[in-house]
């Protein structure tokens, strides 16, 4: 939101929203460096690099939990890289303040849902976001058919609401069922199929946009995106049915 208001009312739009970004991370740094240190390591603490690893306990929550996160952090990585294209050449709006107020939507929707999140059941937590996330998808797919902007942002909203509750769902999911002592292996498994998600689908759909163009190119992302959710959906809602199958058959 404030790069596309300083794009709009300032010269230099390739310079100042960075100057003005690196100003806030200074900020930020000090911030960190003045914060009291909680924690009190050995004096013999030896740091290494902390391998990634999915402990038996975990495996089975881990594949629904990765396939929803990752298909939200590719509805991210969609907003933050195409949506601007998406909405100056197939929309007609070349407002910067609207693409950056689009954008921030989406992440001010991602926290709502995250917030919101613990006010659902834990067992439909992340039904409920894999649900959010293919209805915003479809959404976003007919933007692009009827050519509407409320369209989108109706999709937005609901994406991002979807994408926030399965995000914090599945990271709560799998914290709970993992052991403590294994916490930062699978917390950083996870990570890592999230910026997987939010960098390597992008540039794919960059190549896709530059041979068929952003219309098709944007309903290519939503199908593929959306069968991904249905299936963590299918998954997520297989794997609550087992156990009362497994009791009703013994």
């Amino acid at each position: 939101m404030l790069s596309g208001i300083l794009v709009a009312l300032l010269p230099q739009p390739t310079i100042v929203p960075y100057a003005v970004h690196l100003a806030l991370v200074s900020l930020a740094l000090i911030a960190v460096w003045r914060a009291p240190e909680t924690a009190r390591p050995a004096a013999c603490t030896k740091l290494r690099f902390q391998r990634i690893s999915l402990p038996v306990e975990v495996r089975d929550a881990f594949i629904p939990a990765a396939l929803a996160g990752f298909a939200g952090f590719v509805v991210v990585g969609f907003f933050a890289a195409v949506v601007p294209q998406l909405i100056s050449a197939l929309l007609g709006y070349h407002s910067s303040v609207l693409i950056g107020a689009l954008v921030f939507l989406l992440f001010a929707c991602s926290a709502i849902g995250q917030i919101i999140q613990a006010r659902i059941a834990a067992q439909h937590r992340l039904t409920a976001g894999c649900i959010g996330l293919a209805v915003g998808l479809t959404a976003i797919a007919f933007c692009v058919l009827d050519r509407s902007l409320t369209t989108l942002v109706v999709g937005t909203m609901i994406a991002g609401i979807g994408q926030g509750v399965s995000f914090r769902a599945s990271l709560g999911d799998l914290a709970a069922k993992c052991p403590s002592n294994r916490r930062a292996e699978v917390t950083s498994s996870f990570f890592v199929v999230l910026y997987i998600a939010i960098s390597l689908p992008v540039i794919g759909l960059g190549f896709a946009v530059q041979r068929i163009g952003i219309a098709h190119a944007t309903l290519l992302f939503a199908i593929l995106t959306t069968l991904t959710v249905l299936i963590a959906l299918w998954l997520i809602v297989h794997r609550q049915r087992n156990p009362i199958e497994s009791a009703a058959g013994r």
